[in-house]
């Protein structure tokens, strides 16, 4: 062994049996102190677009990549008198949507929306639910991000 190696075998007296009942740690296996993971909190991400006006064409509002989100829901509150459309649109490029969920949201009303299934980026739009009676919207997002 080497010279400033410290973990050498204790030497045994010859005609000496050692003994296995009981084993007494070499140098080698001494207890080394745990690592404490530190875990971080959970961020809280947020969007908004007040008093969104809708027309009679599906009208993208909020894009997301949620690539990065553990969970984020969409939130759509009727501010007028007339009923509005909201949908969830999922894509995997930023340029190619489907629809995921749709609601309507009647006057003075709230809807909350969660995508269904998951793609990289996610958008809510909004449209009028009766043509020519545009409705006021505020639109909200939220989301939770682990660490």
């Amino acid at each position: 062994m080497r010279k400033y190696d410290t973990c050498r075998k204790p030497k045994r007296k010859p005609g000496l049996r050692p003994s296995h009942k009981r084993r007494t740690p070499s140098r080698c296996h001494r207890a080394r102190p745990h690592r404490i993971l530190q875990v971080q909190g959970s961020r809280f991400l947020e969007g908004r677009r007040l008093n969104e006006t809708t027309t009679d064409e599906w009208t993208p509002v909020l894009l997301v990549n949620s690539a990065v989100l553990q969970t984020y829901s969409f939130v759509g509150i009727n501010k007028d008198r007339h009923p509005a459309l909201i949908r969830i649109e999922i894509s995997p490029n930023a340029a190619d949507f489907a629809t995921d969920v749709k609601a309507t949201v009647s006057p003075g009303d709230m809807q909350v929306l969660t995508p269904m299934r998951y793609l990289k980026y996610a958008r809510i739009s909004i449209r009028s639910a009766n043509p020519g009676q545009p409705a006021k919207l505020d639109l909200y997002f939220q989301a939770q991000t682990a660490g």
